[in-house]
């Protein structure tokens, strides 16, 4: 920053001197980059690409450029303030500090949004700033700093409530930031972001050329790019089901999971109540085989009792069905014991149909 201002003061002193005129400002391009500024904007190139591209899929990695961006930044500004330490101190420092605040962000979800939301609502009341000063002239610094205050704190709560939706297009106007800062400096060397600047601190400052309203006109078009790109194509659902653990979606996990166990365990009740009911009708009448003839089978012996229990049983089996049929064709009473044999074994065969069927 410090070269940055250096070289401002050094183009508006010679601007002053008329050693070059602002037309000649807009016709030269400078090509004298400092190599250190040139490989930062190049890895922010890459950066506001995946910003713009694929924002909400690179979740957790935006998250961490997001608070390592900021604190870095901020870290490095007060450093600036304490002339004591060496400059490789203060990039160290402030480079630790973005190390720390980015993987905050990256692991603390909420934080990571807020944080999101907060630059979105920042550069919403830049654009509104800026837009205000080519018709009008804001009075006072405060009310600068509390429209960029309100606009940044209206951001974080709001991203924290419409989450994909605002981290896509939030995502999406940070990149298109980060991809025209970088591409001011690589051919005016930052004055048309240091022109914007100015109309936040309320200063006066010169006019930029033609060709930087060309490479402003690029930020709405990126945002608008990457918003519908990652709206239709690469948004998806993927880390809110991974990572989002709200009390909500934590109250909808339990319940389901209950549901399912209650399905799991109403179908294992059933299967045991079809086989006892099975197994009750099969033992219940005689046209099945008989328990003690099971158990000789079993044992590989079929003697002769079991064979009298089964003629017995069949038996008993036609008398009572002949008794049954008589009963019926003369009109006689069946007495309570035989209704109740009767009701009995109706009731085991309609089970027995019902399983089966089923």
């Amino acid at each position: 920053m410090d070269v940055l201002h250096e070289r401002l003061l050094e183009f508006r002193k010679d601007s002053d001197n008329n050693t070059r005129t602002a037309s000649a400002r807009c016709t030269y391009l400078d090509y004298n980059y400092d190599v250190s500024i040139s490989i930062i904007c190049g890895t922010y190139l890459i950066f506001g690409m995946v910003y713009s591209l694929f924002g909400y899929r690179c979740f957790r990695a935006i998250m961490f450029l997001t608070g390592f961006m900021f604190s870095s930044v901020v870290v490095f500004l007060i450093c600036q303030e304490e002339e004591r330490l060496p400059f490789l101190g203060k990039v160290a420092i402030s480079l630790s500090a973005g190390l720390l605040y980015g993987l905050i962000c990256m692991l603390v979800y909420h934080v990571g949004l807020f944080m999101t939301g907060l630059h979105t609502g920042f550069l919403l009341g830049v654009i509104t700033l800026v837009l205000y000063s080519l018709f009008g002239k804001i009075s006072s610094g405060w009310i600068s700093f509390g429209m960029l205050f309100g606009f940044s704190l209206l951001g974080a709560v709001m991203n924290l409530v419409f989450q994909r939706s605002l981290t896509v297009i939030g995502t999406a106007l940070f990149g298109g930031f980060i991809l025209v800062a970088s591409i001011d400096y690589f051919v005016e060397k930052f004055l048309m972001m240091l022109w914007i600047w100015d109309r936040v601190r309320l200063t006066n400052g010169e006019m930029p050329c033609w060709f930087s309203w060309l490479i402003l006109a690029i930020w709405p078009f990126l945002t608008i790019t990457g918003s519908f790109t990652q709206f239709c194509w690469t948004a998806g659902e993927a880390h809110t089901m991974k990572y989002a653990y709200t009390r909500a979606s934590r109250r909808r996990l339990v319940e389901r999971r209950l549901a399912e166990s209650d399905a799991a365990a109403r179908q294992r009740l059933d299967k045991s109540r079809r086989y006892r009911y099975l197994y009750q009708v099969r033992t219940a009448h005689g046209d099945v085989i008989s328990q003690h003839k099971l158990q000789g089978v079993s044992r590989g012996e079929k003697g002769d009792e079991s064979k009298e229990e089964d003629d017995k049983q069949l038996e008993e089996e036609a008398r009572f069905k002949k008794l049954e049929d008589e009963k019926v064709l003369t009109g006689e009473k069946f007495l309570p014991q035989e209704l109740e044999r009767i009701f009995n074994k109706k009731k085991m065969l309609m089970i027995h149909a019902e399983l089966w069927r089923n």
